[in-house]
């Protein structure tokens, strides 16, 4: 599938193919270290759903703070490395952070949407922390952080490169994309669940030129830098698959449809949406996002607009001073009521 891709982009361009191909050699044949694993410790569980504690002391008097990732590639993005890691910085800050694990998504949650995501799962689980937290959403995940911050006592809401207005990713993209879930959709019925390798393929047509452009530039990558490309891509390449009612709702329901864009996304019988927020809210936005565009990011009373791409923002070499400073600075003023 991904040579296939490689193909239909490049076209004639046979030294671009070469390039690209001689990246991705590059990249299978990469020496790894350890793989990440998040063996921390467990604070609650629902099902295969956990929700894993990162540092800092639990304190009764101050709000905890609780990163809810994507749910198509793993958690480890928000806590990739020591030197890598929003989480490990925030706990580090003083915060008792928690990370939610969504869990491997295989055919005993075929009937798991967005909503039962929130309802069942992620609610239920901030409810067992002493105190409202601050819930800091990325990508995808910050839908699930939008709707938990609306039905429950949230302390703040950060959304971190989260799609909204899907219109916005024009309609060649999202029908390319509907096409290919269309051609998987036998396959992923008879697994009971959408397998990675179909939702890789699938956000590919999002930005098709992209993966190819990375791997040839990957063929160049002095060592340092390689490695530090080996370390990402291994994590965008081994997210669990995602039960079929969920990736429904996001190809029909969020891309096809556009609920959240067009104020018609309910969970628990309540539309959710940045107007109906009662807690300070910050969009982190990027300029180069090409998986997330600019303008399909929430409009909220804060926001924080990056040159950083959606990946390079989270753990590329401005991290510090980018991202992680300013959703820092966003809790700490929440906390201190300044806004």
């Amino acid at each position: 599938m991904l040579l296939h891709h490689f193909r239909e982009i490049c076209g004639d361009d046979e030294a671009g193919l070469d390039k690209a191909l001689a990246g991705l050699a590059r990249y299978q044949a990469a020496a790894r270290a350890a793989p990440v694993t998040l063996d921390l410790p467990v604070a609650a569980w629902i099902g295969p759903t956990r929700l894993l504690h990162i540092g800092g002391a639990v304190d009764n008097n101050q709000a905890p703070i609780v990163l809810v990732p994507s749910i198509i590639n793993g958690p480890q993005i928000l806590h990739l490395a020591p030197d890598y890691s929003l989480a490990a910085f925030l706990a580090e800050a003083g915060y008792a952070t928690y990370l939610l694990d969504w869990g491997a998504g295989d055919a005993a949650r075929v009937d798991e949407g967005l909503e039962r995501q929130v309802a069942e799962m992620l609610n239920p689980l901030l409810a067992t922390l002493k105190r409202n937290a601050h819930i800091i959403g990325y990508c995808l995940g910050g839908l699930h952080a939008m709707a938990a911050a609306q039905l429950s006592a949230a302390r703040s809401l950060t959304m971190i490169a989260s799609p909204w207005d899907f219109a916005q990713y024009g309609a060649e993209q999202r029908a390319a994309m509907q096409a290919h879930w269309a051609a998987q959709m036998s396959h992923s019925q008879s697994l009971q669940c959408a397998p990675i390798e179909v939702l890789q393929a699938a956000f590919w047509h999002l930005d098709p030129a992209q993966l190819v452009g990375k791997f040839a530039k990957a063929a160049d990558l002095p060592p340092e830098k390689f490695a530090h490309f080996v370390r990402v891509e291994d994590w965008a390449n081994s997210g669990e698959a995602l039960p079929l009612c969920a990736a429904r709702d996001v190809v029909d329901g969020l891309f096809a449809r556009n609920e959240t864009g067009n104020g018609e996304w309910r969970i628990a019988g309540e539309v959710i949406g940045p107007r109906r927020l009662r807690c300070p809210a910050l969009s982190v936005r990027s300029r180069s996002d090409r998986i997330v565009p600019f303008a399909a990011s929430p409009v909220l009373p804060h926001t924080l607009d990056l040159d950083d791409g959606h990946v390079g923002m989270m753990i590329g070499s401005r991290r510090k001073a980018g991202l992680w400073a300013g959703v820092l600075d966003f809790i700490r003023r929440a906390d201190a009521r300044q806004f």
